[in-house]
């Protein structure tokens, strides 16, 4: 077991490239705040930003994911989790949370994963802010041929 030692935090540190730094108290992770990149195109959001907890007893496979920020309260609107990479594949499988940034509730989530064939699938839960319940579930699967998405359930 490898421990995340003052060397490895202080390489860390020398990128630049974070906003802030936290130290989690409840579990002794420590979260690293990216700075925010601006949008591609104009729009409702802010930017996005990318976030690693890392645990410190495991320093080489932190937790990662992207926070999509809304332009008008700052708050959190998406976020995209990643998972490291089975091997199979290029990507890495992501989950997907979309809040609403003025209640905060989660009301879509959705995730990536690949079929038997490698096929990209997507799978769709919606959420009802207010009971915070599923209230519908449907999969998609990506053509490669044709770059687009199908329903199939």
């Amino acid at each position: 077991m490898s421990y995340l030692s003052s060397e490895q935090h202080a390489k860390r540190l020398k990128r630049k490239d974070f906003d802030r730094i936290e130290s989690l108290t409840t579990n002794g992770h420590i979260r690293y705040y990216f700075k925010i990149k601006p949008p591609s195109k104009p729009g409702r959001t802010l930017g996005t930003r990318k976030v690693e907890e890392v645990d410190p007893y495991f320093p080489d496979n932190p937790w990662m994911w992207f926070e999509t920020l809304d332009k008008t309260t700052g708050k959190i609107m998406q976020i995209g989790i990643h998972f490291p990479s089975d091997k199979k594949h290029k990507d890495e499988s992501k989950s997907h949370l979309l809040i609403n940034p003025e209640t905060e509730q989660i009301v879509k989530f959705w995730n990536e994963l690949y079929d038997e064939n490698d096929h990209k699938i997507r799978n769709h839960y919606r959420i009802d802010y207010e009971t915070g319940k599923i209230v519908e579930i449907w999969s998609e699967r990506y053509d490669p041929a044709t770059k687009t998405w199908s329903k199939i359930s």
